[in-house]
């Protein structure tokens, strides 16, 4: 049985209201989604691996992309879809090295599937949860890109 790590998760992302957010804020929202959207684009086979690290430093492209591998090793393919939800960015901290921003949200993987080349769901039953997480997101000279995923202790 394989279990997935929250950073390679394919998503659909459920409409809310309209928050009012800062720029950053928002380009830090941005990148969360559009990470989840090309994560799940990768785990599916649909497009190449090199395509994560337009969306993602280390250590999150680390994780995505040692999960494709043993993923893709294992002759494995994800399907389904993982939704996110409630996504609440932080204020833009500048203190560190780089600006960032902490991104709390829910995730949905009850429709997630993890399909061997038999077309069977070898995911496990208590995989298939809501679950809180946490994106972090640092501004570089190029842009956004999400830098850590992690588990949240927020309520889903």
């Amino acid at each position: 049985t394989v279990t997935p790590t929250p950073s390679v998760a394919s998503p659909s992302v459920t409409p809310s209201p309209a928050p009012t957010w800062s720029t950053d804020q928002q380009a830090a929202v941005n990148k969360v989604k559009q990470y989840h959207r090309v994560a799940a684009e990768v785990m599916r086979g649909e497009r190449s691996a090199n395509d994560l690290a337009k969306f993602a430093r280390d250590p999150a492209l680390g994780e995505a992309v040692r999960y494709y591998n043993t993923l893709f090793g294992n002759g494995l393919r994800e399907d389904g879809t993982v939704a996110i939800s409630d996504m609440k960015p932080s204020a833009v901290r500048t203190s560190g090295k780089r600006p960032t921003v902490v991104v709390q949200l829910c995730q949905d993987t009850t429709r997630l599937q993890v399909l061997d080349k038999k077309g069977n769901d070898v995911l496990e039953a208590d995989s298939k949860k809501v679950s809180p997480m946490v994106v972090t997101v640092q501004r570089w000279d190029d842009g956004w890109f999400v830098t850590n995923l992690e588990a949240g202790e927020h309520a889903c």
